[in-house]
């Protein structure tokens, strides 16, 4: 069984870029910099999607088929979906490479009836919050193992998607699928995403402005999980440090077009987020 999909061209509009004062060529720029990111296109392109009766033979570590020699067969009328292509530790990574894919995969296959038949394959060492964000979202059947797989399984080719935002569309209809957002939402407060280890060195400075005006400061990973994706998804205005927990702008309704402002580490920058932000209806 196979299918391909196809996405359309996308274009990532210009924004931007305020620096705070820096050294430069050993000249001490006082006022901020502000640079402008340019726009650029991501082209149109497919991806393949199939379904075979085939067995792994993926390399997962010597020490861990040490510790879990063999196979796991599935029943035919299983769909295993094996995510260990992908690092494990990365909220972000979990949506994008693995649900979002899972799910593109089941509709273009016409197979969107079967996810009670999924079944999913991650690392042997699963964090608790990747674990818990596969059953938030409705995935029971999870196989924490470093075996090798036999079974009907589902592969996307190439392994993620080459515009990683694309599995925002994906990512939200699934919890709307199972109720945890709606269309409906009510616009929820500003929030400040702060991080516990990449920070700020005026952090305190940071949230005293972030608080005058209006955006409440949070650490996401001190909230349950369900809590986390419905303040990131109804939040009227994001202003966040670079990280994973930009991965739940997947869930934000492109109708509500709201605004992310995102901070990086100095010498760093990514449009990663500014492309979930754009797909998802934000500016």
């Amino acid at each position: 069984m196979q299918a391909t999909l196809r996405f359309s061209a996308f274009e990532l509009p210009h924004c931007i870029v305020i620096g705070q004062p820096t050294r430069l060529l050993d000249v001490h720029t006082p006022s901020p910099l502000l640079l402008l990111s340019p726009a650029f296109r991501y082209e149109e392109h497919t991806v393949d999607f199939s379904i075979e009766s085939r067995e792994s033979s993926r390399s997962l570590g010597w020490r861990n088929l040490i510790a879990e020699r063999g196979r796991r067969t599935f029943p035919d009328s299983a769909i295993v979906f094996d995510t260990r292509h992908d690092a494990p530790g990365n909220l972000a990574h979990v949506l994008q490479n693995r649900i979002g894919p899972l799910m593109a995969g089941l509709e273009a296959l016409g197979l969107s009836d079967r996810l009670a038949d999924v079944e999913i394959i991650v690392h042997r060492q699963a964090t608790e919050f990747e674990l818990d964000l596969l059953l938030v979202l409705g995935f029971e059947k999870i196989h924490a193992t470093a075996q090798r797989i036999a079974g009907h399984c589902l592969r996307m080719t190439p392994q993620e998607f080459p515009l990683r935002s694309c599995a925002g569309r994906y990512v939200r209809r699934r919890a709307i699928e199972i109720g945890l957002l709606s269309d409906r939402d009510v616009a929820g407060d500003p929030i400040f995403i702060k991080r516990k280890r990449r920070t700020a060195t005026n952090l305190d400075d940071v949230t005293r402005v972030a608080r005058s005006i209006g955006y409440e400061d949070v650490f996401l990973e001190t909230l349950p999980m369900k809590e986390q994706i419905r303040r990131v998804a109804t939040a009227e205005r994001i202003f966040a440090f670079h990280g994973a927990a930009l991965g739940h702008l997947y869930f934000r309704d492109p109708a509500r077009r709201g605004c992310v402002v995102e901070a990086f580490s100095s010498g760093f920058a990514t449009n990663w987020a500014r492309a979930n932000a754009t797909m998802m209806g934000d500016a």
